[in-house]
């Protein structure tokens, strides 16, 4: 293998890497109580179907969003006047930590788009790991949890998304209640056109 090749075959071994600190040959496979995390690879987007891994332009094709079951703690947040953004992410996964003072600001400025609300779900194990990253992260926005990491999956995947998620997930669910655009994997500044894109769909 010439040196050219090398350097490629690096480059895509890290580009590939999952949010997940056990050493592996491939990506992890998911398990009951974690799943995989992408990092932000997807260039700018200019059009939502090209933002969204799922995308509806019209609402009488997408699904009623409803929650799963949440953990005892938790109440079901209540319908946004106008959007939601639902950002499941977990304390495990870098990319989830990191766009998560993106999105809390962005929720009040895309207030004027149609944006009513931002509601982060974690899929950690239970409320002891969430509480202990919320006193290393004073900042962090409040965030409702699954009862189960294992409600994830189907979950997402009765809302159209298919096969094993990986995480950060964003939903993007109309003033109906209906889920419109579903993506996998972190939100960077350049993603602000689409999103605004998606919330004038």
């Amino acid at each position: 293998m010439d040196r050219l090749h090398v350097v490629i075959a690096v480059a895509g071994a890290v580009a590939l890497g999952a949010c997940d600190d056990r050493p592996t040959a491939s990506p992890p496979t998911p398990t009951a109580s974690r799943v995989n995390a992408v990092v932000a690879t997807k260039k700018k987007a200019e059009a939502p179907e090209d933002f969204c891994d799922v995308f509806h332009a019209n609402a009488t094709d997408a699904v009623i969003f409803t929650y799963p079951e949440l953990s005892a703690e938790d109440d079901v947040p209540a319908p946004a006047k106008g959007w939601s953004w639902v950002n499941i992410w977990a304390t495990w996964c870098e990319p989830c930590i990191e766009e998560m003072p993106r999105l809390a600001q962005w929720k009040a400025e895309l207030a004027e788009n149609g944006l009513g609300d931002v509601v982060f779900v974690s899929a950690d194990d239970s409320e002891e790991v969430v509480a202990k990253f919320r006193a290393q992260h004073p900042d962090a926005p409040d965030s409702v949890r699954l009862s189960t990491p294992d409600a994830l999956q189907p979950w997402v995947n009765e809302l159209g998304l298919a096969g094993s998620p990986s995480l950060p997930i964003h939903i993007f669910v109309d003033g109906d209640s209906k889920a419109r655009c579903i993506r996998m994997g972190g939100v960077t500044d350049q993603d602000r056109d689409a999103v605004e894109r998606v919330l004038g769909s």
